[in-house]
């Protein structure tokens, strides 16, 4: 290897020298996987021709540990001669080219053309063009190493969204769901909006997975658009037992939930409300705390909380207890 440093190609491999932090454990398997790794490395660079054709392995006397040398052949770079784009009549070949990443000139990487396929189909589903594929396909010249990418682009019917369904929630209300997706039922499928609610579902903290995907419907160019959900738990027990010279023993307990719903007894899950009970018991002293938030009141995005605290503090000539509270408002 010439064009590509040792180190690098060591670093994408799984196989690892014996030392500090690696157990250096020698696997067949692992060694083919490497192997293809290397290839992978190298055509991401260009040289498609890039690989490993032999391997060495030399035992020590012992015959616990070896030497492995591999043999590459690197062969020419190749770079982009042109890039092609037919069977686009919607959008203008300029501004699909815009969201390609290969660049003429530039050297040859099969995986970014795989990536800029997906990032055609991309752009035209935003637009609502869910059905729309695109077949990237690379025309090689071995003698010029030159590459020539043609895009070709089969363009479905602009898709709208007909019902959104919510599966896989056990506890969590629909309309703790229905009120992060951003797209409604009679609009144009878009993607980036889809994409957009995905992400604002994930990150409610209620689920281990987030899944999207769309079904046909009997009604022309209209699709169902299902968010499936796996739940996760979401309540929270602490315990801490400390000691100090001053308090002597001191215990701290505290309760927390994050998808509370005050309106769903005896289980209080599903609403979405945040709900926070600490506290923390010594010999001089108390505190407790009582936190809730409600993220849309009146089912709108406006959050709305209060907290409340109690604390006794016993001091050598009194003692001193606080009881007080605060309100928050907050405009997402």
């Amino acid at each position: 290897n010439t064009n590509i440093r040792t180190r690098r190609i060591l670093k994408v491999m799984k196989t690892r020298r014996a030392g500090l932090f690696w157990k250096g454990v020698f696997g067949k398997e692992i060694l083919e996987e490497d192997k293809q790794r290397i290839k992978d490395l190298y055509q991401q660079e260009g040289y498609l021709e890039g690989e490993v054709i032999s391997e060495e392995l030399k035992y020590d006397p012992s015959g616990r540990f070896l030497t492995i040398t591999l043999t590459i052949v690197e062969g020419e770079r190749y770079y982009v001669d042109g890039i092609e784009i037919k069977g686009n009549k919607l959008f203008s070949t300029e501004v699909l080219k815009k969201q390609i990443s290969l660049k003429p000139g530039k050297p040859y990487n099969p995986f970014v053309v795989e990536k800029d396929v997906q990032a055609l189909e991309d752009y035209y589903t935003r637009y609502g063009y869910i059905t729309t594929r695109v077949w990237g396909t690379p025309f090689v010249d071995a003698r010029k190493k030159k590459v020539k990418v043609r895009f070709e682009i089969e363009e479905g019917p602009r898709v709208y969204v007909r019902l959104i369904k919510i599966r896989g929630n056990i506890k969590t209300k629909d309309k703790v769901i229905r009120r992060e997706i951003l797209i409604k039922p009679g609009e144009v499928f878009d993607g980036e909006k889809v994409k957009r609610s995905r992400e604002r579902i994930f990150n409610l903290g209620y689920f281990k997975e987030v899944r999207v995907r769309t079904q046909p419907t009997d009604k022309p160019n209209y699709y169902d658009l299902i968010f499936e959900v796996e739940e996760r738990k979401t309540g929270i027990f602490a315990f801490a037992l400390g000691y100090s010279d001053v308090e002597r023993a001191m215990v701290y307990v505290e309760v927390q939930q994050s998808n509370f719903d005050i309106t769903n007894p005896p289980t209080f899950v599903g609403g979405g409300q945040k709900l926070k009970l600490s506290a923390t018991i010594g010999r001089w002293r108390e505190d407790y705390v009582l936190s809730f938030t409600e993220p849309y009141f009146r089912d709108r995005p406006l959050s709305l909380g209060f907290d409340l605290y109690n604390t006794l503090r016993e001091w050598n000539e009194y003692d001193e207890r606080r009881r007080g509270g605060g309100i928050r408002l907050g405009k997402r």
